[in-house]
């Protein structure tokens, strides 16, 4: 039978039209969309000049040596398919300003713009997975398979980056849930960052440790720039704050907002106050650098203890920077003497205030013509006339006899206003003025296409400059300190270091000497103990040999430390403690000394009641997860013990396995404490036998 035999169809099309049908509760998401974007547009916690922009200059909010402050792109992530600075479309740009604006007043005070521009990160991950090719993307329509896929790609591009991006992805799926964004409860759960770079055990432990720490080539090269007497200022001021990120563990903001009378001195005396002296006769002294701690890092001390073997190079540092940067201080501080004004260098400060000067006169004073090689008189004008132009707006001219002019009232009110001045710290840190500051330079001081700065500017060496200095630009339009004097790694490859791997190197070297978890977070301005982790990369077989060591020292209890005592051949002594502790790695309850690279945990990563466990006593960050596990399980104890008065099937044998942890962590917590010397190592064994430590614990045996 033909289509038009059939009643059914029309005659005037055999096309059937499909009209979209928006359900109710696609209508209400799509209308909660637009709720929240208005309150966000109505609110404007960022103060916008204007919110369709697809850039926002903010109001700084960190320290002014942080370069990274100045605003946000609502652009879909440059280093995808290579599309630069590629704006979302509006729609859903408008839904990431609002994400932004909501994620802002989740902290009183707000965010850095780089915490900000993470969530934009996140949302560009969320936005290609939408719409892969880059059209406008629907947000009412997102999935939980979305959400994970943009979590898998973030993962696979950014390595360590993606645990900010992971909560940024987190904050967006709950927020798609509780606004109603979405028709329904997305079950997703993003993927978990991993931490094996910390617990590794595999052979590959040197690399996941040196993914964070300074190459030893690196360090080779950081030692040597150091002693280089060849270097010219501008790299000289690099290298000395360097020298004092090595030196003193400073976060590298807390190292470029020093104050310039940052360095305290006294004398070293014992407890009945006679000077003490080194191993040379030489009196001792004790030094600390004044500093603004960063993320309420113990903030009411504010210094920070040099060793005193550092203590030579850092006096060398400070000398050296204060050298350099002492003629830029001092512009910082006439201007704030004098507001609208700076100093211009002789012989033009001499000149009246009233005074107007030519456009070859201009490119004197700015030093336009001072490069590698002087420029001729033609060309030092037509950079002068250059700079007019680029700077029409701040800096009037007017048409002279042979020339352009400028007042030199006016070029001092143009060079102030390209000056920092007034307080470079957060809101609520403290006050310190630039003037006394002690990394000041001018503008454009370190960048190598200029011979020097501009005259009469001041501001703070930046973040951005040491990481320039230390890494170059992707570009190549800049190179690194070591690419610039032929510096290289062993094999002949690239050498590039982060500010921050200082920290994690010194933070390791701490942990290896033996410092207290309160000793490390103390001295590195931590306010919270449980950021130590994050630092520690002490490699396997460090954490053996210390194990070990102690098992020869005698700060050992249990049964194999016990057995240890009972052999009196040394020779035999050092192979039993050698067979018996062939690994070490960290748990939440101690350290385990199980052989994971040659055969799987027979405990199911139960570590409470496992006989390989070994547990240090003192330690803050054991004992408090510890008190923890043993809180949670005396709660599922209580539950099970309901359910087996209700003789629920199966009920006796939880409360079994509940009783059997709580009496292992409750041994764990005994040892805390216990009379036990803080380090000693207990070695706790398996079942149910409780350990016995001897009187003698701690003790040389």
């Amino acid at each position: 039978m033909s289509d038009t035999s059939n009643p059914h169809i029309s005659r005037r099309s055999s096309v059937a039209v499909v009209r979209p049908f928006a359900s109710a509760a696609e209508r209400s998401c799509s209308e909660n969309l637009s709720r929240l974007i208005k309150k966000a547009k109505q609110a404007n916690v960022l103060k916008a000049e204007s919110w369709d922009s697809p850039r926002w200059d903010l109001r700084r909010k960190s320290r002014a040596s942080s370069a990274g402050d100045g605003g946000l792109c609502f652009t879909i992530d440059p280093s995808t398919k290579g599309n630069l600075a590629a704006p979302f479309p509006p729609r859903y740009m408008d839904f990431v300003k609002a994400l932004v604006c909501r994620y802002e007043q989740k902290e009183v005070g707000g965010y850095a713009a780089s915490n900000l521009q993470q969530v934009i990160r996140a949302a560009s991950f969320l936005f290609l997975q939408l719409s892969p090719d880059r059209d406008d993307a629907d947000v009412t329509l997102v999935t939980a398979g979305h959400l994970e896929r943009a979590a898998v790609r973030a993962s696979e591009s950014m390595g360590a980056g993606y645990k900010n991006i992971r909560t940024k992805l987190i904050f967006i799926a709950n927020l798609l849930v509780r606004d109603g964004i979405v028709p329904l409860a997305l079950s997703w759960k993003c993927p978990p960052v991993s931490y094996n770079d910390r617990r590794a055990v595999a052979p590959d432990e040197d690399r996941l440790r040196n993914d964070h720490m300074p190459s030893p080539d690196v360090l080779d090269a950081i030692a040597d720039l150091s002693l280089r007497t060849d270097l010219d200022d501008r790299d000289l001021l690099l290298v000395r704050i360097v020298d004092l990120l090595v030196c003193a563990g400073f976060r590298i903001n807390e190292a470029l907002t020093l104050p310039n009378d940052c360095l305290v001195e006294e004398a070293a005396l014992d407890e009945d106050g006679i000077q003490l002296l080194d191993r040379t006769g030489a009196p001792l002294v004790r030094m600390a650098l004044r500093y603004w701690p960063e993320k309420e890092g113990h903030f009411e001390v504010r210094l920070k203890p040099i060793p005193t073997v550092m203590q030579p190079i850092v006096r060398r540092a400070l000398a050296d920077i204060r050298r350099i940067t002492d003629p830029h201080r001092a512009v910082a501080s006439y201007q704030r003497r004098h507001p609208g004004r700076t100093l211009l260098g002789e012989p033009w400060d001499s000149l009246p205030a009233d005074s107007v000067l030519s456009t070859y006169e201009l490119g004197l004073v700015l030093q336009l013509g001072r490069g590698k090689t002087e420029l001729p008189r033609q060309r030092v004008q037509s950079l002068a006339n250059q700079y007019l132009e680029n700077h029409a707006s701040t800096l009037p001219k007017a048409r002279g006899a042979r020339s352009f002019e400028v007042s030199k009232l006016g070029l001092e009110a143009h060079l102030r206003g390209r000056s920092l001045a007034g307080n470079i710290l957060r809101a609520g840190e403290g006050v310190q003025d630039i003037a006394d500051s002690l990394c000041v330079v001018s503008h454009r001081f370190v960048h190598r296409h200029h011979k020097t700065g501009t005259p009469g500017t001041a501001q703070l060496v930046t973040d951005a400059m040491i990481d320039v200095f230390l890494g170059g630009l992707k570009s190549k339009t800049q190179k690194s300190i070591f690419d610039r004097l032929g510096y290289s790694g062993s094999n002949g490859a690239k050498l590039s270091v982060d500010t921050h791997d200082f920290r994690h190197w010194l933070n390791t070297l701490a942990e290896e000497g033996g410092l207290s978890e309160m000793e490390v977070a103390r001295w590195f301005g931590r306010a919270d103990i449980g950021h130590n982790p994050a630092y520690q990369h002490m490699l396997q077989s460090e954490r053996v040999r210390r194990m070990r060591k102690y098992m020869e020292d005698g700060k050992a209890e249990g049964p194999i430390a016990d057995a240890v005592a009972r052999i009196n051949d040394p020779i035999r002594r050092a192979d039993f403690i050698a067979s018996t502790t062939a690994s070490a790695h960290v748990t939440d309850f101690g350290i385990c000394v199980h052989p994971w690279n040659v055969y799987p945990c027979a405990k199911h990563g139960a570590c409470a009641g496992c006989g390989d466990l070994r547990v240090i006593k003192g330690d803050e960050q054991s004992q408090q997860r510890t008190s923890q596990r043993l809180t949670a399980v005396e709660e599922q104890l209580a539950i099970a013990r309901e359910a087996m008065t209700a003789e629920e099937w199966g009920a006796d044998r939880w409360v079994a396995a509940h009783e059997r942890e709580r009496d292992s962590l409750k041994r764990i917590m005994a040892v805390h404490d216990g009379h036990l010397d803080p380090g000693t190592i207990v070695h706790m064994p398996s079942g149910s036998s409780a350990a016995k430590p001897s009187p003698t614990a701690g003790r040389s045996r």
